[in-house]
C-alpha cells in the first residue's frame, strides 16, 4: 500500500487533480487503521470490511473513469496508476484478514536493519550468525512492543557458552 501511495504522490505534479484525489482516498484508508489499532484482530476486520472495503471499491471505480483513462501509459502518473491498477487485487488482501497490517512498513524497516548489521558484522567473526540472530529477534520483539526483557532467546551456543551457562 505505501509503495503505491508512493507512486501516487511522486507523480502528483503530473496530474495534480486525478492525485489529490487518490491520495485522500489512501489517506481515509490511513485513518481507518489509525482507529483500528486498538482493536481485537476480528474488530479489525469488520472495521475493515465496513469502511475500507467501500473505499477500495470507489477508488477501483475511479481507475476506471474514462478521464483517468486518458492518461498516456509512460507519464509518471500513468505508470502509477499502471501500478494500482496491476496491484488492486493485492493491495485488498490485508480486507480479509485484521492481524495484516494494510502496509509492509514495518517489515521492510526490519530487513534494512537486518541488512546493515550483517554490513557491520562482516568483519567480527565467528559470533556473527549469533548476533545476527540476536539482533533479528531483538528487532522483531520490538516492532511487536515486547520490552526487550521479555524477549526469549532459543538456546544457541555462543563463544563456548550457551544461553549464559558454562558449557
Amino acid at each position: 500500500m505505501a509503495h503505491a501511495r508512493r507512486k501516487v504522490f511522486n507523480a502528483r505534479d503530473n496530474h495534480p487533480a486525478h492525485a489529490s484525489m487518490l491520495l485522500a482516498m489512501l489517506q481515509e484508508l490511513y485513518d481507518i487503521e489509525d482507529r483500528a489499532k486498538t482493536l481485537t484482530p476480528p474488530d479489525r476486520q469488520q472495521l475493515r470490511h465496513a469502511e475500507a472495503r467501500p473505499i477500495w471499491m470507489r477508488m477501483q471505480e475511479y481507475l476506471g473513469n474514462e478521464a483517468v483513462s486518458n492518461v498516456m501509459p509512460k507519464e509518471p502518473f500513468g505508470q502509477a496508476l499502471t501500478y494500482l491498477r496491476n496491484q488492486f487485487d493485492h493491495l485488498l488482501v490485508y480486507l480479509d484478514d485484521g492481524l495484516m497490517p494494510i502496509d509492509n512498513n514495518g517489515t521492510e524497516q526490519l530487513m534494512k536493519q537486518v541488512a546493515l548489521g550483517r554490513k557491520n558484522w562482516m568483519f567480527i567473526g565467528r559470533v556473527a550468525p549469533d548476533s545476527v540472530l540476536v539482533r533479528l529477534v531483538l528487532a522483531r520483539r520490538l516492532g511487536n512492543a515486547v520490552g526487550p526483557l521479555q524477549v526469549h532467546l532459543p538456546h544457541f551456543r555462543t563463544s563456548g557458552r550457551v544461553s549464559g551457562k558454562a558449557s
